[in-house]
């Protein structure tokens, strides 16, 4: 003789699955929560690590070393320019273009797909994306050979920054 009626079986089972849907709302408010700290953490320690990455304040600080040499030392250095010419003043210019190409791996995506009438989590692979990255820049030099400024563009325009002794 069964004691449980029809009814009283598909409470339960709604039950069931509230409490199913509940335990994944608290696992993802916990995974959240975890982010949040995980955030606040790396974001108290990096001010510490800004040597550790190139910037264009580090590139900035690379090209006025260069302020003041001569355009001879610059091309031994760097390589012969990518452009190079003369204004009306008899100034030279030379410019320096950074050209390279990267793959940049996509990852995965979580999704929740329903497999047999229950969601469950699957990370889908992501498509590799190739990305170019560049950077120009042009030093003007004065008649006697000298650096006397520079410019620069690009996203790729980056060093790293030398700490103060």
């Amino acid at each position: 003789m069964c004691l449980i009626s029809a009814p009283a079986l598909s409470n339960r089972r709604e039950t069931k699955r509230q409490r199913e849907t509940k335990r994944q709302v608290e696992t993802l408010e916990y995974c959240y929560r975890l982010r949040a700290i995980l955030a606040l953490c790396l974001s108290l320690a990096l001010p510490g690590c800004a040597g550790w990455f190139p910037t264009t304040a580090g590139y900035e600080q690379l090209l006025d070393g260069w302020i003041g040499s001569k355009g001879e030392q610059l091309v031994r250095q760097w390589g012969p320019p990518t452009g190079e010419h003369t204004d009306a003043y008899g100034r030279k210019i030379y410019r320096f273009s950074k050209h390279r190409t990267y793959t940049r791996s996509g990852g995965t995506k979580s999704q929740q797909v329903l497999v047999g009438g229950n969601y469950v989590w699957v990370d889908i692979p992501q498509p590799d994306r190739v990305e170019t990255t560049w950077c120009d820049t042009t030093f003007y030099l004065d008649a006697n050979d000298i650096i006397e400024t520079y410019k620069f563009v690009g996203p790729d325009c980056t060093a790293f920054e030398k700490q103060a002794d």
